[in-house]
């Protein structure tokens, strides 16, 4: 779950977060601006790598010693309600109904600022 979550706040595909990107990326090459999409890329690549570097290090780090292992175990009350976000989550990243959508764009418009 850990895991997963980070890959949902690292943008990864099929999250959210991954398409936005994605589109942000396209406009910047498409309306000609190189140097500045490659910037973005540049720094997506460093925040990645960062927050990547720290969660493996937690999640595939050497084991601890079996004499200061703890007797405590999650349970399914702990670990359900993140799970259940993360599939949400994945879900809204893969199909967004249209109510969502729409109220988003509606959302959007409010904080538009037009030339």
């Amino acid at each position: 779950v850990f895991v997963a979550g980070f890959l949902a706040i690292a943008a990864s595909p099929p999250f959210g977060p991954f398409f936005s990107e994605f589109k942000i990326i396209g406009s910047a090459f498409s309306s000609g601006r190189y140097i500045i999409g490659a910037v973005f890329l540049i720094c997506l690549q460093i925040v990645f790598i960062g927050m990547g570097s720290t969660v493996l290090a937690v999640t595939q780090g050497p084991a601890p010693d079996p004499a200061k292992l703890s007797p405590y175990r999650e349970g399914w009350l702990t670990v359900l309600p993140p799970l259940i976000a993360l599939l949400i989550a994945l879900l809204l990243g893969i199909y967004l109904p249209e109510s969502v959508k729409a109220l988003l764009n509606d959302a959007a418009s409010l904080v538009e600022v037009c030339p």
